[in-house]
């Protein structure tokens, strides 16, 4: 049977040469994994770096569009969001605007503000 060394005996206590250490491993690990795959496959580990599954996410994110009413009501009180920052949180929509003809996110800024509205 191969002899082989256990992790914990590899650790040196310094926090830096440990760190170095587990990073040299884990890279070796990967690509033994890459270049071995089915000597991985019976496992319930795997070895991948770090973020690798977050790119679908980050591509996601960056693809978001703001819809036009969103967009419409930002435009139209960024000025005085601007002049006067506490005016964003006061309600500025009529309470006669039917908020159906609004984005669901304009139509939730429209009811948090009648809200705060009501609450004072």
């Amino acid at each position: 049977m191969a002899r082989y060394t256990l992790l914990s005996q590899l650790i040196t206590g310094n926090d830096e040469t440990d760190q170095a250490m587990m990073k040299q491993l884990l890279q070796e690990l990967f690509q033994f994994q890459r270049q071995n795959s089915r000597l991985f496959k019976a496992s319930n580990h795997a070895v991948k770096p770090k973020n690798v599954g977050n790119t679908a996410g980050f591509r996601k994110l960056l693809s978001f569009e703001i819809e036009r009413d969103t967009l419409n009501l930002m435009q139209s009180q960024s000025a005085i969001w601007i002049s006067r920052p506490s005016e964003f949180w006061n309600p500025h929509l009529s309470s006669s605007v039917a908020t159906s003809s609004y984005s669901l996110e304009s139509s939730l800024v429209h009811l948090y503000r009648q809200t705060l509205r009501l609450d004072s």
